[in-house]
């Protein structure tokens, strides 16, 4: 490590040559504001050396004469103009980084010179005409974004634009409209909360807005039907399906629990259980909670016809039999246990609720409705979820979902939202194009690692508004148990190195790796070195206000962003391995540890650093997903 940090010391830093200084055409007017800024020419894509001349420039006539002087090129003229004319307001970006040298970015990280706390809550033009869109329209809006193009900005403005709107409405003269921000993560919630606080006010948050998990909301909708169901002693005169659930807790569990799956599969017939134990236990639970219930198939047929779009394991009648023979084992455990799995509640509330508006429609009154709802990283939801959503406001032109299927790490197989039934978007979806968070140069080496495995983003991005350092792979010697501990003591001498130089703002600073008992032992390497930090993972997450490094497991981080990221610990078990599964479900799992990696890397806004090593899996860490042209390596 001290070795690679003075190579990082003695970088020299890149001699700027300012080919217009000094011809511009005449003096500058100093009561004149200059009218090109560092964010604007990187827009225009203009070569730096010409910047600490242009950004004198105070009006557009100079800018001309540097081109009849054949000091500029008419081409860059041109691009300067047009991006001028649409150029966004400058306050809603972070301070411009200047420099390639990784070095410097850290150390005004740790300074704070760098860092989420300039950001202002305004929108771009692009985004304000998102923020707007189509209240009066059938169907529901789909907004899509590749990370970092402010989805969830727009959505915490869509909150504002719903309240403005509906109180211009006769029906809201004399009360308040009930809007529900939701998504799949706490952590998301926790920092869109103060997002909101700020957007709309602490009394109109506290009055009109529900900031809740889908689960939250999905739990709570269950109890009230169950209470609504008797009163009006419902279960006694209807049969069928209902009189399944009248007894079950609304308390959750997890198929993947050693007395539910684990244990029918070693109950089962041979074949079968030689087929389960082949796939895996996390497969299997995959197969039943995201495809089965998460698209409502209901009956065997339907899950035989079904299109598993994704899945890399190819399943043959029989093997779907053997799975929908299990499903429904697991279904009269789980009856006998009084428990639901967390995506077969969806459908199972849905049908109470239907059930009542038609059974009794007085007794529906009593059920929750909203306004609106806004959903925040709606790839992570089923089918299944955002029906149950798109049920709880009088039409779906009040549902306003913001998505990027990339980012579905809780998803098996491939996730379209325009595609599903239950809710249309058609004609109502729109995307940004312009990345607000990391530098150009995260994104794209991020984005070449996504594409090596023929991933794409969902939504290509048209442009950036920073630029710095390459992000930096660090190959880090060491031999199996011994590799992870060497990629810690590796970021505490450099965070040690700078915490010495007097920087003090640790708190711009996230590690990420696989699992909450390696943040754990982080934690501990740190604290014995003298660097502190804290562990959290997505319920547990605030953002910290102290001088301390925020350790959490890649699974947690979806919706964060942190000026400087190092990821590290990805030698252990990732992806997870069974004791005897498929070539084609590892695969599946490769891809998806692809699909985490990529959205760590993406929490990054100025600084990234991955940590390698020879243990690493090779199908995830081959050099060719890491090209030098995106990669600075050590």
């Amino acid at each position: 490590p001290e070795t690679l940090i003075k190579q990082l010391q003695d970088i020299p830093e890149e001699e700027v040559v300012d080919e217009a200084e000094n011809h511009s055409g005449g003096s500058v007017d100093a009561d004149s504001a200059p009218i090109l800024s560092p964010v604007l020419l990187q827009l225009a894509k203009i070569d730096r050396k010409f910047w600490k001349a242009l950004t004198q420039i105070t009006h557009e006539e100079q800018l001309y004469d540097l081109e009849k002087r054949g000091l500029i090129s008419d081409d860059q003229v041109l691009r300067i103009v047009e991006t001028l004319e649409s150029e966004p307001d400058p306050s809603t970006a972070f301070k411009f980084v200047e420099t390639d040298n990784p070095w410097e970015i850290m150390e005004k990280i740790i300074d704070g010179k760098l860092s989420t706390e300039s950001l202002v809550f305004k929108l771009t033009e692009e985004q304000k005409e998102l923020v707007n869109f189509s209240f009066e329209q059938n169907g529901a809006v789909l907004i899509k974004g590749a990370s970092g193009t402010g989805k969830s900005l727009v959505a915490h403005h869509r909150v504002k634009s719903y309240l403005d709107y509906l109180r211009g409405q006769l029906d809201y003269v004399n009360k308040s409209p009930a809007i529900l921000y939701t998504t799949y993560t706490n952590a998301l919630l926790t920092e869109s909360r103060k997002n909101l606080e700020n957007i709309i006010g602490k009394k109109d948050l506290k009055d009109c807005v529900e900031i809740r998990t889908v689960h939250s909301v999905l739990k709570e909708t269950y109890i009230d039907c169950q209470k609504e169901l008797k009163k009006i002693n419902f279960f006694q005169r209807v049969s069928g399906k209902i009189s399944e659930f009248r007894k079950i807790d609304p308390v959750c569990r997890n198929p993947r629990d050693t007395d539910l799956l684990p244990e029918l599969i070693d109950k089962s017939e041979k074949e079968p259980k030689e087929f389960f134990k082949r796939i895996g236990v996390d497969y299997l639970a995959d197969e039943i909670e995201y495809l089965i219930y998460g698209h409502k198939l209901n009956t065997r047929e339907k899950y035989l016809d079904f299109n598993r779009k994704g899945r890399k394991l190819p399943l043959q009648a029989k093997h779907r039999n053997f799975i929908y023979d299990i499903k429904e084992s697991l279904e009269k455990t789980l009856s006998n246990k009084m428990r639901l799995t967390w995506k077969q509640l969806a459908p199972v509330t849905i049908f109470l609720r239907n059930s009542i508006r038609t059974e009794k429609p007085n007794s529906f009154k009593n059920l929750k409705m909203y306004d609106a709802i806004v959903v925040d990283e709606g790839q992570d939801l089923t089918p299944m979820e955002l029906k149950f959503l798109s049920e709880l406001v009088p039409s779906q032109n009040r549902i306003f979902v913001v998505a990027d299927s990339t980012q579905a790490i809780h998803q098996p197989g491939n996730v379209s939202l325009q595609d599903e039934f239950g809710i249309d978007f058609q004609g109502r979806i729109r995307e940004l194009k312009v990345n607000y968070r990391s530098t150009k140069q995260i994104a794209a080496a991020a984005g070449f690692y996504l594409n090596q495995f023929d991933l794409k983003n969902e939504t290509e991005t048209d442009d950036f508004f920073y630029s710095g350092p390459k992000p930096r792979l660090w190959n880090i010697l060491g031999k199996d148990d011994d590799q992870f501990r060497e990629e810690i003591n590796a970021v505490a001498a450099e965070l040690k190195i700078l915490k010495l130089q007097g920087k003090s703002n640790l708190a711009n600073i996230a590690i990420f790796t696989i699992s909450g008992s390696q943040c754990k032992e982080i934690n501990e390497i740190l604290s014995s070195q003298g660097i502190p930090s804290r562990f959290c993972d997505s319920k547990t997450y605030e953002k910290s206000r102290k001088n301390e490094i925020t350790v959490m497991p890649l699974k947690s981080v979806k919706g964060l962003e942190f000026p400087s990221v190092y990821i590290v610990g990805l030698g252990n078990n990732f992806p997870k391995l069974g004791l005897t599964e498929s070539d084609d479900v590892f695969n599946e799992k490769t891809i998806g540890c692809v699909r985490d990696l990529f959205v760590g890397m993406t929490r990054a806004m100025y600084s990234l650093t991955l940590c390698i090593g020879s243990s690493h899996n090779r199908a995830l860490f081959s050099e060719d997903h890491f090209s030098d042209e995106f990669w600075e390596k050590n």
